[in-house]
């Protein structure tokens, strides 16, 4: 059985020690949360729901929302890749969805970015949660 060390901790094991980013470890977990009640937002509609600065780490994203009606589907992302946190997934019933794409996890903001909701399959009504956590150096 070998004992095996992530990265920071390899890191701060070596000689000389090598710091790590304070958004990697003992940093500060921000939250932008928002609402938004969508009355038949159409096809390909956007939702902004966070608005990040520069050098912001998505840590997580969580959407919380009401059966939005049949067929809708909701994926998140922001300009650069319209799903880059959550994969587009079916939202016609009640429920959570969270960052599901690794490429996101810990993805860092090079400029303001705003995060966005993306709408299809067809119109979604009803009210929408959002949380998105991330840390900054």
């Amino acid at each position: 059985m070998a004992n095996l060390n992530a990265a920071n901790i390899a890191n701060m094991e070596s000689v000389p020690v090598v710091k790590a980013n304070a958004s990697d470890v003992h940093g500060r977990v921000r939250v932008f949360r928002d609402t938004y009640t969508a009355a038949a937002a159409a096809i390909n509609d956007t939702i902004t729901i966070a608005r990040l600065p520069t050098g912001a780490k998505v840590q997580d994203v969580v959407v919380h929302h009401a059966a939005l009606g049949t067929g809708v589907i909701l994926a998140c992302g922001d300009s650069g890749d319209v799903d880059r946190y959550i994969t587009a997934v079916s939202s016609a019933t009640a429920g959570k969805k969270v960052l599901t794409a690794i490429a996101g996890f810990g993805f860092e903001q090079t400029a303001v970015t705003d995060v966005i909701l993306t709408v299809t399959g067809a119109a979604a009504t009803g009210l929408i949660s959002t949380a998105v956590l991330y840390t900054l150096d």
